[in-house]
């Protein structure tokens, strides 16, 4: 499964990753897991050749927190 994070950043794009991938331990799958911005997802939403374009318009939101 491929996991398409989207959150405010404060820290390191690369630890947030590691701390979800860690989180997701026990789950029986197979989860590749990318972490990007609110304002990456608004810049790259049409752009081809990135993860964002397909997941956009794929995807399912599996959690969103209201606002």
């Amino acid at each position: 499964m491929d996991l398409l994070v989207v959150m405010p950043l404060d820290g390191s794009r690369r630890q947030k990753a590691i701390e979800i991938d860690r989180a997701l331990i026990g789950v029986n799958l197979p989860v590749d897991v990318v972490v990007v911005t609110p304002e990456e997802v608004e810049r790259n939403r049409q752009r081809l050749g990135t993860i964002i374009r397909p997941a956009m318009r794929e995807g399912r939101v599996l959690y969103e927190q209201a606002s």
